[in-house]
């Protein structure tokens, strides 16, 4: 195994093979589509209970205009093509736009997930076009407004679609990022730009925590190893606690950059080219994404196991127990960093008492359960039996009088 990636013998064949990928191969295009129509979202899903859109971009015939699709390593998410509508009655909108694809309500995912047609905007960028977006929900993240100031598209050239609408003309760029899969060096293009406008400083090592997050996944241990890098020099900083500029140019300015896996880590798509970055997994469970980020910046990086779970778990849920494993050592041996010995494998009680308590309850909920299955089958169904006993207590009652109602209408 190469010296990049420290993780036990029996989960490391995953990292090891989408690192050997040619994860950089995806191609990209774009097209011009006279008197095209643009869809809003609709929510759709099939006999598997896998949810998707359809909506994007159709030529003046209705026809979809397979560049608008939105691809994903599932289904689950993705535009496959379009609905059917009535071309009558629609008025034609007097502009010329780019279509920018689908909005997420999460920074993350719009971060690596709905950047991936900005390219486009760029290259065309003289031309002062409006750009569309198609909104999964009602609610915009503030990031979004700030990402595109900075990109130096204003408020009013942006257009959140919410009805079927015609154009003069519609620029539709090809996804320059697959979730997951696969990447054009296009893709990064947007934040390198950005990154660009800001001030540089003498560079320093930052340690990106996750220890003032509130309500999202738990990463329980974690200040042992936030611990271990600011023994070592780093500079612990906590982005949810700065304005997104600030965040962006302290990434600029990073010799190395190192935190957990998510959306903090994924900020390094605003690093120097070349940059150490060091990448501390959660979970035994293989999310490529980050990996897609360090290869596209052609990064200095490492990916090192630093969980303790005691059961496996899904990356995005959790909750994950953390700490310095043997991996986090064998990394700092090569690295000439410095650990404390009586803390390698330290788990504190409280936070395993909290990890049982939090896996208990997060996979026995259903949406939870079906995302462990894939991972833990036989777990996942024998947990799937305890729903009831972590169900909210209103939807219990709830579940009753509906099933009182249907006893009583059968009689």
């Amino acid at each position: 195994m190469p010296d990049i990636l420290f993780f036990d013998k029996e989960v490391q064949k995953p990292f090891y093979d989408f690192l050997q990928s040619d994860s950089g191969n995806l191609d990209v295009n774009q097209r011009k589509i006279k008197q095209a129509f643009i869809l809003p979202l609709k929510k759709c899903s099939d006999d598997k209970d896998n949810h998707f859109f359809r909506g994007g971009v159709t030529d003046k015939d209705g026809n979809f205009v397979e560049e608008s699709a939105h691809r994903k390593e599932t289904i689950s998410g993705e535009i496959v093509g379009a609905y059917d509508f009535s071309t009558k009655d629609v008025p034609l909108i007097h502009k010329n736009v780019i279509y920018g694809g689908i909005l997420n309500n999460h920074f993350g995912h719009f971060l690596v997930e709905n950047t991936g047609r900005l390219w486009c905007w760029l290259e065309h960028k003289e031309e002062d076009l409006d750009i569309v977006f198609l909104n999964t929900k009602k609610k915009i993240i503030p990031q979004f407004w700030t990402f595109m100031s900075l990109l130096g598209i204003p408020k009013n050239k942006i257009i959140i679609l919410d009805q079927i609408s015609q154009f003069d003309s519609v620029l539709v760029p090809s996804q320059a990022h697959i979730l997951d899969v696969s990447y054009n060096p296009k893709f990064i293009t947007p934040f390198q730009y950005i990154s660009s406008l800001l001030p540089e400083a003498p560079k320093k090592k930052i340690y990106l925590s996750r220890t003032k997050l509130k309500h999202v996944t738990s990463c329980l241990g974690e200040k042992q190893i936030e611990k271990l890098f600011a023994d070592n020099g780093f500079s612990i900083v906590y982005p949810e606690k700065l304005p997104l500029h600030k965040q962006i140019e302290i990434i600029k300015n990073a010799s190395v950059i190192a935190g957990v896996n998510g959306t903090a880590l994924h900020m390094a798509l605003f690093a120097t080219p070349e940059t150490k970055i060091i990448v501390l997994e959660r979970s035994d469970h293989f999310v490529p994404e980050q990996m897609i980020i360090n290869k596209a910046l052609h990064a200095d990086f490492y990916h090192i196991g630093v969980n303790l779970n005691p059961f496996p778990v899904e990356h995005s849920i959790g909750p994950t127990l953390l700490g310095i494993t043997q991996n986090l050592v064998d990394f700092c041996s090569a690295h000439n960093m410095h650990y404390d010995p009586q803390k390698v494998n330290f788990v504190k009680n409280s936070d395993a008492k909290k990890f049982v308590k939090e896996f208990l309850r997060n996979y026995s909920l259903p949406d939870n359960n079906k995302k462990l299955a894939p991972l833990a089958p036989v777990l996942a169904r024998r947990l799937s039996f305890m729903a009831q006993a972590f169900a909210p207590l209103k939807k219990v009652i709830k579940l009753k009088v509906k099933h009182l109602i249907k006893k009583a209408k059968s009689f």
